[in-house]
């Protein structure tokens, strides 16, 4: 229950009449605190499921992920400390301040990176390997003008929509969407993970970190503004990023 609560106050909390120092305290120790709490139980998790032969490799460890991460890992920071969190915060939270201008922004990149799904995921990789270069030969730039354009009509009609139901929207649907959006942040990094149905729980689980980085997050967005979101964000996959290469190159090293 008091994690539940820790979760709930974070989310729902009014930090507006808190000191800006204040709030930026609060939500770097609640991440740290809850970090600390369930990174050895995932840590423990992990090591059962290799000895009991469980699938649930991560992408970054696999195939041409991983190659261009150690290939590149200068790129590779930039890329995924920079460029990934950029696009999540704005998809996921920048709109939460429901304004139209930032909801039509989160509601164009939304569609755009949906469209880019759909046409092809190695993105990153190519990105990590050849830089700015990469966008030349990555989906991002595959049909460019047809997903702009339909990028362009979906951030339009959700404009409108937003307008005609801004009456109705008070701070429990503002609470409710920023719940809702944190849920869909940590969900979207179940996709991380190569596993089977029966083990998608399990991959839940896993994605912990996220949940906490999206509240935290989410936390930051509502009641300081998007650039310190996006910065904590950039922090996170920093430490993540470099880590992983740091302990590849021992791996390889030693």
């Amino acid at each position: 229950m008091n994690i539940y609560n820790g979760f709930k106050a974070m989310i729902f909390s009014d930090g507006e009449s808190l000191q800006k120092k204040t709030i930026a305290v609060k939500g770097i120790v609640f991440y740290a605190k809850y970090f600390a709490i369930t990174y050895p139980i995932l840590f423990t998790l992990a090591i059962l499921a290799h000895l009991l032969k469980w699938d649930i490799s991560n992408h970054i460890v696999n195939g041409v992920f991983r190659e261009a991460i150690m290939g590149h890992p200068m790129n590779a920071i930039i890329v995924i400390a920079l460029f990934a969190p950029l696009l999540e915060e704005i998809v996921f939270r920048l709109w939460l301040s429901f304004s139209k201008k930032d909801i039509a922004v989160s509601s164009f990149c939304l569609c755009y990176l949906a469209l880019t799904f759909f046409q092809g995921t190695l993105v990153y990789p190519k990105l990590i390997t050849y830089g700015l270069h990469g966008f030349t030969d990555s989906a991002f730039l595959t049909a460019v003008g047809s997903k702009l354009l339909w990028s362009f009509l979906a951030s339009g009609l959700t404009v409108a929509i937003f307008t005609m139901l801004q009456s109705r929207i008070t701070p429990k649907v503002k609470d409710v969407a920023a719940a809702v959006s944190v849920l869909l942040f940590m969900l979207l990094h179940v996709t991380n993970y190569d596993l089977s149905l029966p083990l998608l729980p399990l991959a839940v689980i896993m994605c912990t970190p996220q949940l906490l980085l999206g509240i935290t997050a989410t936390y930051f967005r509502r009641h300081l503004g998007f650039f310190y979101g996006y910065l904590l964000h950039i922090l996170v996959n920093f430490i993540t990023v470099s880590g992983y290469i740091l302990n590849e190159q021992n791996v390889l090293g030693g």
